[in-house]
């Protein structure tokens, strides 16, 4: 987009697309305005889709609102990171940036997640609320003895290299129901912060089930996603993370599956000494078709949305 200049009480702002060197402000403004994406993350969905972020910013380069716009395939698209600095709120900029995120989307069924406060806000724009609700499970690794026993038939491999990780598109695109080639790659490539593991069938060598565990915060990693054939092959990814992983035992993890995916999130947890925390705040929303998503083999959505990127 070209940038462009606009004047907000006798304040001169350009809205503009962000550039990598932005990337600093909208970790930093987004976690005041508490969303979970870590720099880490953000730089995911930057490399994944760099044209996705759109922000306002002052004369002087400080960044006061942002949005981005993923799209995800020529049928869906997901609105995400809207945040509007506290001192800026309440002279337009959301509506700014939605106009600007409406105009790249098209005519795409689209999804994006709100705080109670902004629901009014986005039904006004054609939103309606979705029946996806995010829960939030959290708790220190235990282990399980006789792991093998749970789940026999399953091989579970860590994620090395680009290879390792094209061995999960054809069973994350069964749940999904889109192709994330890209953003899966990087974001389960391993780092300091990202451990990733798939699990395979040992009889046939086919993908059952993918976990990656990315640091949130100091001392906490979330599951997203966890991906699995069972109960019991989500258990032996989960076990095989915490004990071949260098987590220290104070850590804690968490968990978000969604209503749709109970019971079999809450029987996971339970086995793997998680506790439910209770419903994560925001809001999912659409306008257009719901997602489609196969809940069965959701144990914790992926970043973003429950389809990710």
């Amino acid at each position: 987009m070209q940038a462009r200049e606009i004047i907000i009480k006798d304040t001169k702002l350009v809205v503009r697309n962000l550039d990598r060197d932005d990337l600093n402000q909208v970790c930093a403004l987004s976690m005041l305005h508490g969303w979970t994406s870590s720099s880490e993350d953000i730089q995911v969905m930057f490399d994944t889709q760099p044209k996705a972020f759109i922000g306002i910013f002052r004369e002087d380069n400080k960044l006061v609102g942002h949005i981005a716009v993923f799209l995800l395939d020529d049928k869906r698209a997901y609105i995400g990171i809207v945040v509007v600095s506290k001192v800026m709120q309440g002279y337009g900029l959301g509506k700014i940036l939605m106009a600007e995120a409406t105009d790249r989307v098209g005519a795409r069924d689209v999804s994006l997640d709100s705080t109670s406060d902004a629901q009014s806000f986005y039904r006004k724009m054609g939103f309606r609320n979705s029946p996806i609700q995010t829960l939030s499970f959290t708790g220190k690794r235990k282990r399980i003895e006789n792991l093998e026993e749970l789940s026999p038939n399953v091989i579970i491999k860590d994620v090395k290299n680009k290879a390792d990780i094209s061995q999960v598109f054809d069973y994350d695109m069964k749940i999904c129901k889109f192709v994330r080639h890209k953003h899966l790659q990087k974001w389960l490539a391993p780092s300091p912060f990202c451990f990733s593991h798939v699990a395979f069938e040992k009889q046939d060598g086919r993908c059952v089930g993918y976990v990656s565990a990315r640091k949130l915060d100091a001392g906490i990693y979330k599951l997203q996603p966890l991906y699995a054939d069972s109960v019991e092959i989500a258990t032996a990814l989960f076990q095989h993370l915490v004990t071949n992983c260098p987590f220290g035992d104070d850590v804690m993890f968490r968990l978000y599956p969604t209503k749709q995916a109970m019971p079999h999130a809450r029987e996971f947890s339970r086995l793997n000494g998680l506790h439910e925390e209770g419903a994560v705040s925001d809001f999912r929303m659409v306008k257009g078709q719901d997602e489609v998503i196969d809940w069965r083999c959701v144990y914790s959505t992926s970043n973003t949305t429950s389809t990710a990127l």
